[in-house]
């Protein structure tokens, strides 16, 4: 395991589960709205960089 940034790890834990209360919740989502609320998943390079720093393993966990 390198814990360099930018490194890659044996393993990587991806979660994008994230909880809002349903008041909060856009049924039409601006993309303002969505960085706000999402994080960097609305980008899909930081998403990428993300998912391929695991030499072994990836695990991706979402609902």
């Amino acid at each position: 395991m390198c814990g360099a940034t930018g490194g890659e790890w044996d393993y990587v834990i991806f979660s994008t589960v994230r909880s809002l209360p349903e008041y909060k919740i856009e049924k039409n989502p601006t993309l303002g709205w969505c960085k706000y609320n999402l994080g960097f998943i609305t980008d899909q390079n930081q998403v990428n960089v993300a998912i391929t720093r695991a030499r072994k393993g990836l695990v991706i966990v979402g609902t």
